[in-house]
Parts: structure tokens; C-alpha cells; sequence
């Protein structure tokens, strides 16, 4: 998983960073996941550390509630 960030065409003046993934096609080497969440910062350095964040929160959520597969 690694963050792509770019200028926000929503919110002008703000950067974006959200999930990306190697390019299949076209002179990118990273393209944006589909539905993927977006987070904002003023800076791209804070609309990293936020979209870090972000995922660190969600993947220790996955692992202290994930699923109740075997559980009685």
C-alpha cells in the first residue's frame, strides 16, 4: 500500500493523499485505487501523516475485532 498525493481539485488550496497502486497502462508508475478514502491536509506532508494515521487505526481495528469465524 503506498499514499499518492496530489493537489484537491474538491478543496482548492489543500492537498490529498489517498491509496495507490502500480499503473497497469500509461506513463504513470502509480494510479489511484478506486473508492478509496481520501484524506486532506494543508500540507502534503500533514495529508500523509493523516492518511498514516488513518490506516494504522484501521488495521488494529481489523485486528482486535476483525471477524467472529470459530467463535462459539
Amino acid at each position: 500500500m503506498k499514499p499518492h498525493l496530489f493537489r484537491s481539485v474538491v478543496h482548492p488550496g489543500m492537498w490529498a493523499c489517498m491509496q495507490a497502486r502500480p499503473a497497469t497502462s500509461g506513463p504513470r508508475k502509480l494510479e489511484p485505487v478506486p473508492n478509496a478514502v481520501v484524506i486532506y491536509g494543508i500540507t502534503p506532508r500533514d495529508a500523509h501523516f493523516r492518511w498514516k494515521k488513518y490506516h494504522i487505526a484501521a488495521r488494529c481495528g481489523e485486528m482486535k475485532g476483525g471477524s467472529n469465524v470459530g467463535s462459539a
